[in-house]
């Protein structure tokens, strides 16, 4: 460890009063060009999460780096949990939209630079957590291959569920 600062940036969050909670958390692998967060922050009872890209540079992109501003990324709904595939630059979420009675498993590319991605919605409201049982706690694990969602029982009793779907061929 030698001390040396790399790269420091500044960059502005909405507002808070003294009321409201916030949090950071890191994500992904860090990159020399960017970093990630994930970013909360409740008002009244609310909770508005969203996923950050941060560049090294403000403005003038640095060699090679594909991101010249921050980007802020606003997740849907209430995020009930959430993985990152670190090697592959992915970060998973599952979010709950109660007026809509929707829950899905979504995902969002971390990493700026790459092309072609294409994000993974996989509706889970009528096999995996339905809306009519209280499966509101679960975990989710990602690598490159697989995404693996936890849902524990809705009641005393019953079983916990284990769902595991192939991100490869």
């Amino acid at each position: 460890f030698t001390g040396e600062v790399l790269w420091a940036r500044k960059f502005l969050f909405e507002p808070l009063s003294p009321f409201h909670e916030f949090r950071v958390e890191f994500l992904g692998k860090y990159f020399a060009d960017h970093v990630s967060l994930l970013d909360m922050s409740a008002r009244s009872g609310t909770y508005e999460w969203s996923l950050w890209l941060i560049p090294a540079q403000a403005g003038a992109r640095a060699e090679g780096a594909p991101l010249r501003e921050p980007q802020r990324r606003p997740l849907l709904g209430r995020r009930l949990a959430h993985a990152v595939d670190e090697e592959s630059g992915i970060f998973y979420y599952i979010a709950d939209v109660p007026e809509r009675r929707d829950r899905t498993l979504y995902s969002m590319n971390l990493n700026p630079a790459r092309q072609n991605f294409k994000p993974v919605e996989i509706p889970l409201q009528q096999k995996y957590m339905p809306q009519n049982f209280n499966y509101t706690t679960c975990s989710l694990a990602a690598d490159r291959d697989f995404i693996t969602l936890v849902v524990s029982p809705p009641q005393p009793g019953s079983e916990y569920k284990i769902w595991v779907w192939k991100t490869s061929d």
